[in-house]
């Protein structure tokens, strides 16, 4: 999965959202690394308005959609 935003989100804790909103309990194999890849956003930011739409939303959104 590769996103990019203005907030820094781990999959761990998208995936944990998910499953509290779904009722169910995300499966994890191995450990988060040290060496994860971020991107700049810094000329995306400044370029593009803030989203309209939190993530909490965003989520709630396509729970919705795949339930």
């Amino acid at each position: 999965m590769n996103l990019t935003g203005a907030e820094t989100l781990s999959v761990r804790d998208l995936a944990t959202r998910f499953g509290k909103r779904l009722g169910r309990t995300p499966k994890f194999e191995g450990r988060e690394g040290p060496d994860e890849l971020l991107s700049n956003t810094a000329r995306m930011r400044s370029v593009f308005l803030p989203p309209a739409t939190a993530v909490d939303q965003m989520v709630e959104y396509v729970a919705t959609a795949i339930e």
